[in-house]
């Protein structure tokens, strides 16, 4: 019964996160971002091992989209021992929220990370 469940929320989270992406304004995507980010932790809450990794690299990008740094910054690390310190995501998000945070050393160790992982996919960061 629990597994039914967690699928079908887990087929939420991935609506929700979607349905942030293509909202037609900032309120609409807030909204469905919360309730994605509310889905997950709910998830992590009953079911930590049965959440997929990809869940909780969008649930930190929604907390730090929502500046809730600290949390976001938790989850990130947590995706980032889930795959091994091997997923460019990860190191992408860290080297923002570093950023937002003015940790300008770990956001540089981080963006490296990332662009060993995978050269092609670091996000621009504009600082200053």
């Amino acid at each position: 019964m629990l597994e039914k469940a967690l699928v079908l929320d887990s087929n939420f989270i991935a609506t929700y996160r979607a349905l942030e992406i293509i909202a037609s304004s900032d309120i609409n995507a807030t909204y469905y971002r919360g309730k994605y980010i509310q889905k997950f932790l709910e998830l992590i809450r009953i079911a930590p091992s049965k959440v997929p990794t990809i869940y909780y690299i969008f649930a930190g990008g929604g907390l730090l989209r929502d500046k809730r740094y600290e949390e976001a910054e938790a989850i990130f690390m947590k995706a980032n021992e889930l795959t091994r310190q091997q997923e460019p995501q990860v190191y992408n998000y860290l080297a923002m929220l570093y950023v937002e945070r003015k940790r300008y050393a770990e956001a540089e160790v981080a963006a490296k990370k990332c662009i060993e992982l995978a050269p092609l996919y670091l996000k621009v960061i504009n600082i200053g």
